[in-house]
């Protein structure tokens, strides 16, 4: 059965729905970028009713199925007013994407649903965060684990920035996004700009947490950006085979209710200024050497001095430069039993295929094969994690250990000796970070490129 991307419409601007994407001629420039830019408008005019708009129209507001609203031309004024008050709000932005979401687990038939189809986000300008915050729900919230597969593997975003380098600045790409938006009533922003700002930048943040898991086309005016190279329909990568397949195994080799691993991260990315010393020319060596991944840091300090802080901020910002897999491994009280290898290897494939659902479609067939035995043997999933590397060589991964010396050490061992040799053997790109309270000596083969050390005292 063909596999087909379903597109909802992209566009909310008063009662009446209709499809609207930038034309390509104002947004880029670049042959590759417009070549899809037309494709995703192909896309649309091909999958799309045409009698949405009326269907649409007969819906209550609270359950309208547009996907994204980039709320210009309003020809309601009564409902222009009323998106004008709350639309350029963290409230909105969230209101919008629940809704998002639950029309998106509520659209599907049970003819939709055998032949998989998927839902294309696309978002313009400031609406953009909408789609980053639906990504973020869809992760982290159990009851919208199912929505989070049915997203297509690529997610474009035309002139939605990602990164903020101060507050002036963000103020100024946030002013500009919402101009893009909304001409008539940027105006009335100007002062309550600053309030924004936070709000906006945390999901910026948090949108890097999952960003691996997708294929981000990101476009501005003038110039593709720098995030994500253009990509055309051969680059798309349509639904796996066997969706069920796939959330059952995230479900049983989950070690809590989520069934989706969610990465840790700061609450507050502005933390930074409380390590600005010892952090920033760290982090701007980082941001020299984006892209290049290998070998491991050192994150070094008493208890209690924000070392795993300063590892989050790492992993964010390595991240950023690449998209990589994130793995983490956390001593918590939560865990009553001793650590095991065995545990080790389950929850390096739970996170990895958790980020990157790509990842499990070469190994789809042993995962079933192992599902239907008991008991599972240690060997046994560790074929399946060394299967899943070796077809992840062009995988970055960025493997955590936060309180690496208080682990046991024959996991501190296997971490060093086995995973390294293995991640070596299967050519994957990989870098290590440890937090610890002294140096650590024991790392096999790795070379240790960068020490943090003063360390956070």
């Amino acid at each position: 059965m063909r596999d087909e991307l379903d597109v909802m419409a992209v566009r909310e601007n008063s009662a009446k729905y209709s499809i609207h994407l930038v034309d390509s001629s104002q947004i880029m420039h670049n042959d590759d970028a417009k070549a899809f830019t037309m494709f995703v408008v192909g896309m649309i005019k091909r999958l799309i009713p045409p009698n949405l708009g009326e269907t649409l129209a007969s819906k209550h507001d609270q359950d309208r199925e547009a996907i994204l609203s980039d709320g210009t031309d309003a020809t309601n004024e009564v409902i222009e007013e009323s998106v004008a008050c709350h639309a350029f709000s963290p409230a909105w932005i969230k209101d919008r994407a629940w809704t998002l979401l639950r029309n998106i687990q509520q659209r599907p038939s049970e003819k939709d649903r055998q032949e998989r189809r998927k839902f294309l986000l696309a978002g313009y300008s400031y609406v953009g965060l909408v789609a980053k915050r639906a990504i973020i729900i869809a992760n982290t919230t159990p009851q919208y684990h199912d929505v989070s597969p049915s997203i297509s593997d690529l997610v474009s975003y035309f002139a939605t920035p990602h990164r903020f380098d101060h507050q002036m600045a963000r103020e100024e790409v946030l002013m500009n996004m919402i101009t893009a938006a909304s001409r008539s009533h940027h105006h009335q922003l100007a002062h309550g700009l600053s309030d924004l700002v936070g709000p906006v930048s945390r999901l910026s943040s948090m949108f890097y947490r999952f960003a691996a898991k997708y294929s981000i086309a990101n476009f501005i005016k003038t110039k593709s950006s720098n995030d994500s190279k253009p990509v055309n329909r051969k680059d798309v990568n349509l639904p796996m085979a066997t969706n069920e397949l796939y959330m059952e195994t995230l479900k049983v080799f989950s070690s809590s209710h989520m069934m989706l691993y969610g990465t840790r991260s700061l609450e507050k990315p502005d933390y930074i200024s409380d390590f600005e010393e010892s952090f920033i020319p760290f982090q701007k060596r980082l941001r020299k050497n984006e892209g290049h991944m290998g070998g491991s840091i050192q994150v070094l300090g008493p208890p209690g001095y924000g070392k795993s802080a300063v590892v989050k901020l790492i992993s964010q910002e390595v991240r950023k430069g690449s998209p990589a897999v994130l793995v983490e491994y956390s001593l918590t009280n939560s865990i009553s039993d001793p650590p095991t290898m065995y545990g080790m290897q389950v929850s390096f494939i739970h996170q990895a295929i958790s980020q990157m659902p790509s990842m499990f479609r070469p190994v789809e067939n042993s995962v079933a094969q192992m599902l239907s035995q008991k008991p599972w043997t240690e060997e046994g999933v560790l074929g399946l994690l060394t299967e899943l590397l070796h077809h992840s060589n062009s995988v970055d991964s960025l493997i955590v250990i936060y309180g690496f010396d208080k682990w046991p050490m024959d996991i501190r061992l296997w971490w060093s000796g086995t995973l390294g040799s293995l991640l070596d053997s299967c050519v994957v790109n990989f870098t290590f970070i440890f937090s610890s309270s002294h140096h650590i000596d024991d790392l096999g083969s790795f070379q240790t490129h960068e020490k943090l050390s003063r360390d956070l005292c």
